[in-house]
């Protein structure tokens, strides 16, 4: 499967363990994506640009190509793509 051709990849079915979903997402500068975690946890590398993130008591962190995010269930990150737009892996993962 190639990541960067579809989002349908069936993880579920190919790898064992918590995987709700994995797929590359691409964002415009400026774009602003919402990152809730009820029930799962996230995970994000940056491939490529920018973002910084927002989390609800309003601290802020910036991060850049080869970095990555983590939010625990019940996280939340508000995250506005960097100048050049980013694209991110996101991993979705469930919590039993």
């Amino acid at each position: 499967m190639n990541l960067y051709e579809t989002d349908v990849t069936n993880i579920t079915e190919i790898m064992a363990g918590p995987w709700k979903a994995i797929k590359v997402v691409d964002a415009t500068p400026g774009e602003t994506l919402e990152f809730s975690t009820d029930g799962e946890e996230h995970g994000v590398f940056v491939i490529e640009g920018s973002f910084v993130a927002t989390i609800p008591d309003g601290s802020t962190f910036e991060f850049k190509k080869d970095m990555s995010m983590t939010l625990a269930s019940g996280g939340a990150a508000s995250v506005v793509a960097g100048p050049e737009g980013f694209k991110i892996c996101q991993v979705t993962m469930r919590v039993d």
